[in-house]
């Protein structure tokens, strides 16, 4: 597997953690669809976060 789909799987992993616990807790969110748009932005903002901070190791160890 590429970094790229790591990092990706990761984002996926820890959004939907996020929407469990967000289940749990009750917590109700007041904007469009709720817990299920923000798992997406979540994830969205988590995947470009985390390919950056490869990139930038990366680039590092060379």
């Amino acid at each position: 597997m590429s970094p790229r789909t790591k990092m990706l799987a990761l984002a996926l992993f820890i959004a939907i953690l996020l929407n469990f616990l967000l289940y749990l807790t009750d917590t109700q969110l007041n904007f469009g669809f709720g817990r299920f748009s923000f798992v997406i932005i979540t994830t969205v903002l988590l995947y470009a976060l985390l390919t950056r901070i490869t990139e930038k190791t990366e680039k590092s160890w060379m």
